[in-house]
């Protein structure tokens, strides 16, 4: 995908069968993706479904709705954020009387085990299997109809308002920003979410690019600039930032006049290395060490 996409530009796909009734946009990048689903009014957004794997993590931009797991129900509106973990309870998400707004983010592995519990199928890859017979599971689904829609009950630990995560607030000269890291928060292990709002005219953390770990980033709020390598692109509400793993371009998010609200998701990976051209400084991850690096040329020393 393009390194910088507004959602105004990704084609919607309409998927309607049996309970399921959504609107999708999906932006993918190399590891991790984003989708923007639009669940109809009384409509579910997928099957329920659990995956044995793969962590998710979504947000709800607008309307209100319910969010189903494992049988129970609770209501969820603007600002809601829900984690759900690998074999923690089949999940999905159903519209409420004007439909509800999610973003879904999810890692995207190759090979990925899903479990659909009500028509008792698991999927391996696209394809659903029962015995013998092999099809798409939302057509299993569709056969067992909607979920049980009990009364909302109280809220699990799992679904919190953005506003509840605590904040930790950064003070340094240049890139004031407070952060609220969800994913950490809510328990995620394998992928992280961050939500950072920048002060008019700030930068967030230093100029830097990843060896293995890959980020998407999402603007929710106010105008700014990103600076990539050496080129800078405007971004607005609406905007979406992929930075895969490996490209050895730099990245930096500076604010406008008004401040700068992004919602920042990853990868998790304790191998990765991340290198700050500015400083020429390169930080190992996984042990949290930093150190200071000289650029030589690939070919020093060699024969």
């Amino acid at each position: 995908m393009e390194a910088v996409t507004h959602w105004d530009d990704v084609a919607i796909e309409h998927h309607e069968l049996g309970p399921m009734n959504a609107r999708w946009r999906t932006v993918a990048g190399v590891k991790l993706g984003v989708s923007r689903i639009e669940v109809l009014a009384g409509g579910q957004s997928t099957p329920a479904h659990q995956h044995t794997a793969e962590e998710e993590l979504f947000y709800v931009l607008g309307g209100s709705g319910l969010w189903w797991q494992d049988g129970a129900t609770t209501a969820i509106g603007p600002g809601d954020v829900i984690f759900a973990a690998p074999r923690a309870g089949a999940h999905t998400v159903i519209g409420g009387d004007e439909g509800v707004n999610v973003l879904a983010f999810g890692p995207r592995h190759e090979i990925e085990v899903v479990h659909l519990p009500r028509p008792g199928v698991v999927r391996i890859g696209g394809v659903a299997t029962l015995a013998a017979e092999a099809k798409h599971q939302w057509l299993f689904e569709a056969e067992a109809g909607p979920v049980e829609r009990p009364e909302p009950g109280p809220r699990p630990a799992n679904v919190v308002h953005v506003s509840e995560v605590p904040t930790a607030e950064e003070d340094r000269p240049g890139w004031e920003q407070v952060e609220r890291r969800i994913g950490r928060h809510l328990g995620a292990r394998t992928t992280g979410m961050t939500w950072y709002e920048l002060a008019p005219g700030s930068r967030s953390c230093p100029f830097h690019c990843h060896s293995a770990e890959e980020e998407l980033f999402v603007v929710f709020a106010g105008e700014g600039t990103l600076r990539l390598g050496d080129d800078r692109y405007p971004l607005r509400p609406g905007h979406v930032v992929s930075r895969p793993a490996g490209t050895r371009i730099a990245h930096q998010f500076i604010a406008g006049d008004g401040g700068l609200t992004v919602l920042a998701y990853s990868d998790i990976d304790p191998n990765d290395l991340a290198f700050y051209p500015d400083s020429n400084k390169v930080k190992l991850r996984g042990l949290n060490v930093m150190v200071r690096v000289e650029p030589v040329d690939y070919w020093d020393g060699e024969g």
